[in-house]
Order: structure tokens, then C-alpha cells, then sequence
């Protein structure tokens, strides 16, 4: 659950203007952790962790190319 909520602080994070308030001293921790989660287990080749680290209706979106919605369909993504 705690991913989930770190996932939804980043990608909040990500999308504000850049006029946006800085996130607060626990979130940017808490977003450090989850960049550092997420570098390790890229690294280590591990789609299933890579998408563990989305909500289950997470979303994803790279290069332009159509949206990825769902953890499975992050997980097959990455596969």
C-alpha cells in the first residue's frame, strides 16, 4: 500500500505546474526511496517487481506511445 501511495506522490510530483509548492521534506524521502526501489530492480531484469511498484489500476506511458493501463499490463509491457 505504501508504494502505491509513494507511486501517486511521484506521478503528482511529475504532473504539476512548475509553479507547484515543493514537495515536503517526508515526501522528497519517500520519493528518494521509491527512485532507488525502482533503479534496483530495473537493474536487476525483474519486470514482475518493476511493476509491483504500480497500483494495481496504475498506469504507464512512454515515448508517446499509447498508454499501458493496469499492473499486469505494466508487467507485460516490461517483459
Amino acid at each position: 500500500m505504501m508504494r502505491i501511495l509513494l507511486l501517486a506522490a511521484a506521478t503528482a510530483f511529475m504532473t504539476q505546474a512548475a509553479s507547484a509548492a515543493p514537495p515536503s521534506d517526508s515526501d522528497r524521502v519517500a520519493l528518494t526511496r521509491l527512485a532507488a526501489d525502482l533503479d534496483a530492480v530495473w537493474d536487476a531484469g525483474d519486470p514482475a517487481a518493476v511493476s509491483a511498484l504500480y497500483a494495481v489500476d496504475g498506469s504507464l506511458r512512454m515515448d508517446g506511445r499509447p498508454i499501458v493501463q493496469g499492473r499486469d499490463a505494466v508487467q507485460a509491457y516490461f517483459v
